[in-house]
């Protein structure tokens, strides 16, 4: 069975769009607008459907924005389906039956969440359909989003390539879609700005996609960190501690058996979600005597630095709970891949299209894929659920890095 990837590279994608930089202002923190009566989140039990254009599809390929979200639910069977299709408009335009086939699908998989991501497509109609498209998504919205906990997210802003041509050009035809959006989401939902919250100098740290508009697996990541903590928005990991054996500030996991140990200090700590798609958390220790220490995770080095370095707060990016986020993510691309194979064969047309008298025999093997992904959903629900994790921070040898 060919790889996602592979398949995506040979799909008709969006027309081509230069790489562009945006010119409006940056808003750094995730812009929300929750006026729903139901309260953000997701619950055990729930069903989540994808919903857009290229944003949404491609995310297939990386399934960041699923693992995040299944991570903010430890332990919780929440099903999600990718009905993302690239070069699709909210009139449906790029589905092979519509917005009929989309809404048939919705029926088959009777979401309770949709997370809707449209307008790059439409906003190369320019100003002079942003009626039309503010209009096709209030109906798109009224028929997709009945009866279900709604998050809209806007579309990203071009980044500026070398060679190609002024992104503000772009942006400027993006931004009033995004602003059509904003609005759609006051009364229906949640609105998560992407446009500004991967722009500016987040955007400048690192290319956040390959070709100016399309996400990378960086620009992924980021973009599901805003996502998760939209939809669950509890302070970050950070643990602050003092020596010997002082607990100080804790957020986002339970600390118990602190005691000294070695010259350092030693933890077990229960962390309330896995790192959402990488987000880096914080150990601060203070009272430590001058020195180099190390900090170990269930034995795996993760960090080191001198005494003034931990009173200040040191960053955590690897470990035990990272190596489970990263499993739980190669789980959810193989039950991906499973579906999609089943949903949208690279053959379809003649197995369900104009041409299935000649191979139309074969579409039930289709339906032989579904328990295939239905085992890895199954394999999904314990990977999201933290494990108690043993800390000691010791001393460290001279010249040890983690």
């Amino acid at each position: 069975m060919a790889s996602l990837q592979s398949r995506m590279s040979n799909k008709c994608t969006a027309p081509l769009l230069h790489r562009a930089t945006i010119g409006v202002a940056s808003v750094l923190c995730c812009a929300a607008f929750i006026t729903a009566a139901e309260p953000p989140g997701l619950r055990d039990g729930d069903r989540v459907a994808l919903i857009g254009d290229a944003l949404i599809e491609r995310d297939g390929e990386f399934a960041f924005l699923e693992t995040a979200l299944a991570c903010t639910v430890p332990g919780g069977k929440v099903r999600f389906r990718n009905f993302g299709w690239t070069g699709d408009t909210v009139a449906g335009s790029a589905r092979h039956d519509g917005l009929k086939g989309l809404n048939a699908d919705l029926t088959a998989f009777a979401p309770t969440v949709v997370v809707l991501g449209y307008g790059t497509t439409d906003s190369f109609a320019g100003a002079a359909k942003v009626a039309a498209f503010s209009s096709g998504l209030t109906q798109l919205i009224a028929t997709v989003g009945s009866g279900r906990r709604l998050v809209i997210v806007a579309p990203v802003a071009h980044q500026q390539r070398a060679g190609m041509p002024d992104a503000a050009v772009r942006n400027a035809d993006l931004l009033p879609y995004v602003e059509a959006l904003a609005s759609a989401a006051k009364p229906a939902g949640l609105f998560v700005d992407w446009f500004r919250d991967l722009a500016g100098p987040v955007a400048a740290a690192e290319p956040l996609s390959d070709n100016g508009i399309h996400l990378n697996q960086h620009g992924y990541r980021l973009a599901a960190q805003r996502l998760a903590r939209a939809l669950d928005p509890t302070p970050a990991w950070r643990i602050e501690l003092t020596a010997p054996a002082t607990a100080g500030r804790v957020s986002g996991a339970t600390v118990s058996d602190l005691a000294a140990a070695g010259g350092g200090v030693q933890w077990t700590a229960l962390d309330r979600t896995l790192p959402l798609a990488g987000e880096r958390r914080v150990v601060q220790v203070t009272g430590l005597a001058a020195g180099r220490y190390a900090l170990a995770i269930d034995g795996t080095a993760v960090a080191s630095g001198d005494a003034r370095q931990w009173a200040a707060g040191v960053e955590i990016s690897s470990g035990p709970d990272y190596a489970q986020a990263e499993r739980l993510r190669q789980v959810i691309l193989r039950k991906n891949d499973l579906w999609f194979c089943a949903w949208r064969p690279r053959n379809q047309m003649y197995l369900s299209g104009g041409r299935k008298r000649e191979q139309g025999r074969h579409v039930a093997e289709l339906a032989a894929l579904l328990p295939l992904a239905a085992e890895q959903e199954t394999a999904i629900v314990p990977l999201t659920k933290p494990s108690p994790r043993a800390y000691r921070l010791s001393p460290a040898a001279a010249g040890a890095t983690p």
